[in-house]
């Protein structure tokens, strides 16, 4: 049984060293997340360098290895726990840590190496790693829910919330089993401690696949926001308002309603352009942008379509209320107080808006409506600029 408890450290160790150089690899070559990979792999050095103290025959001392090596392990855990904060920017409760640590720290010099008090030692050190593992789950679950669904973020975190619960069955069970049993101690050969390392392999093991899965979503969500995003204003780009013009068609072929489409212009942007110059062209594009997403609805798709044209999708939205809407965009654009220098920028916008009847909404075209919105917002720039132009022409006579 010793020799078996021996190999099951020894694969620990190992383990945790390829995991730990692999974290080591990606936090040198990946911008994401490199903090939170760096937390990972010193989990991984904790993990290994516990293990490999977990085996006999080392040249050292067992008043030192056996303190060293329970609070490696602890160490670790509270690594992994803040690395999670770290890569889902929460809360990474560093004071609950650090007094837990003092308090673990402090009970390993107060209890000592008496083999009466093993069970204290049990107690004290199963108790703390299962309580910030368990911790750790729940706020990853917590966490994820804001980027997956509850499963996938149970599922996620269930390595974790696994391992926490055991972990606080073996304190619990340090108070009824007998201060020299040796399930109380890996070192010793016994069936309870090779099921703990068994344990403790496929869990680190599992929790790796599970890290290293998050981050693989989170490059995948990235890389589809790239895509999806216009690179100066961080506004959806014209293939993402494609897109969402196909998935609002998908939803009203289900729930018929009024849908209205806005096309928004620049009032003399080229002007502006020529005279601020480029940089401020873009800062001015850059502040627009945030100012149409800050003002329009939760449910409203805003879009850079071109240079200086913006859309917005307005579902189950009324002629009253896309003129409404619209308005409510061009007055928070005329109010904003951009400068250059000294001098105040006058920034305004032209809006065309065309709305989709509920009553003929399976028989419109989107290309129909963003073109009738073209003509709008002709009229509006026509009409002086800075101002709203709704098409009220009646949707059989845009398609004949």
């Amino acid at each position: 049984m010793n020799n078996v408890n021996n190999t099951l450290l020894a694969v620990l160790a190992v383990q945790a060293a390829l995991c730990g150089a692999g974290w080591w690899v990606g936090a040198a070559t990946l911008s994401l997340s490199r903090s939170a990979a760096l937390h990972w792999m010193g989990l991984c050095l904790c993990i290994g360098l516990g293990s490999v103290l977990f085996m006999p025959g080392l040249e050292v001392p067992l008043a030192l290895s056996l303190p060293a090596r329970n609070l490696l392990v602890l160490v670790g855990c509270m690594l992994l726990r803040r690395g999670n904060a770290l890569f889902l920017r929460g809360d990474t409760a560093d004071l609950e840590q650090a007094l837990l640590l003092a308090v673990a720290v402090l009970a390993m010099l107060l209890i000592g190496m008496e083999p009466g008090e093993q069970w204290v030692r049990a107690l004290t050190l199963s108790s703390a790693i299962g309580w910030v593992l368990l911790r750790g789950g729940i706020e990853l679950v917590r966490g994820l829910t804001r980027e997956h669904s509850w499963a996938a973020a149970l599922t996620i975190s269930l390595p974790m919330l696994l391992l926490g619960a055991a972990l606080m069955g073996r304190a619990a069970a340090a108070l009824v089993v007998p201060p020299q049993s040796p399930m109380l101690d890996l070192s010793q050969p016994s069936s309870a401690g090779t099921g703990l390392l068994l344990t403790a392999l496929l869990v680190f093991g599992t929790t790796q696949l599970m890290l290293l899965y998050l981050v693989i979503m989170r490059l995948v969500r990235r890389l589809r926001e790239v895509a999806s995003q216009d690179p100066l204003t961080r506004l959806l780009n014209r293939r993402a308002w494609m897109l969402a013009l196909q998935a609002e068609r998908v939803r009203m072929q289900r729930h018929p309603c009024a849908t209205a489409m806005a096309v928004i212009d620049i009032d003399g942007f080229r002007h502006l352009n020529q005279r601020y110059g480029n940089a401020q062209g873009d800062e001015l594009l850059q502040q627009l942008a945030r100012c149409l997403e800050e003002t329009a609805r939760a449910t409203d798709v805003v879009a850079r379509l071109g240079a200086d044209q913006f859309g917005v999708l307005l579902s189950d939205t009324d002629a009253d209320g896309a003129t409404e809407a619209a308005e409510r965009l061009r007055q928070a654009v005329a109010g904003l107080n951009l400068r250059v220098g000294e001098e105040r920028v006058p920034l305004t916008i032209s809006v065309g808006v065309a709305v989709q009847p509920a009553d003929l909404a399976l028989q419109l075209s989107f290309s129909a409506l963003q073109l009738r919105a073209d003509e709008a917002l002709s009229s509006a720039k026509a009409g002086g600029g800075n101002r709203v132009q709704i098409d009220r022409r009646p949707v059989s006579l845009v398609l004949a």
